[in-house]
């Protein structure tokens, strides 16, 4: 059984991801496209068709938004780091973690058993993972750098991962204009 899992993904970041290449890239695999994770990954319980038309129903009530992105921030524990793109005005994209979280996690087992979920959700734009013991030069290599844009977002995406641990758009779902 395949993980899923909701997606916004951020073509507006595509600059700044090819810039951190450079910057960081002897240092840190950014393997991904710029993203947000809005339902960390998922093993389906109940059939696909049921969760999809969970998740048209979230976007049909769910207007589009706009999302501030500001400095690089990390996630830090006792032998790595994760560095992320931090957005500024999380609660946008936080409402609709909660919204689709709610309308799913009875059909689905998450990956992580909830703990990165609801109270603990922190809506970021993750760049890529280190070794603590490589932080310094890491930070040398970010001074001074604070990406800062702004991205409208009017979908999100439902990804299957693959064989390869690359990750596969099945569906998009489409959010309304302001109503």
């Amino acid at each position: 059984m395949a993980l899923h899992t909701a997606t916004v993904y951020l073509p507006e970041a595509e600059d700044i991801f090819d810039d951190l290449k450079v910057r960081i890239g002897k240092y840190v695999r950014i393997l991904t496209d710029p993203h947000i994770t809005v339902v960390n990954p998922f093993y389906p319980r109940f059939p696909m068709s049921v969760i999809e038309q969970r998740l048209r129903e979230v976007a049909q009530r769910t207007n589009k938004f706009t999302l501030q992105y500001k400095g690089i921030s990390r996630f830090e524990d006792s032998e790595s780091v994760l560095y992320y793109i931090a957005v500024e005005n999380e609660e946008f994209v936080t409402d609709l973690h909660y919204s689709i979280y709610a309308s799913i996690w009875e059909l689905i087992d998450d990956q992580y058993g909830g703990k990165y979920n609801l109270v603990n959700f922190i809506p970021h734009v993750s760049i890529g993972g280190i070794p603590k013991k490589l932080k310094s030069e890491v930070e040398s290599a970010l001074a001074g750098f604070t990406p800062k844009f702004e991205a409208e977002l009017d979908h999100y995406s439902l990804c299957v991962e693959n064989e390869d641990r690359t990750w596969t758009t099945l569906r998009n779902y489409c959010m309304p204009e302001q109503k």
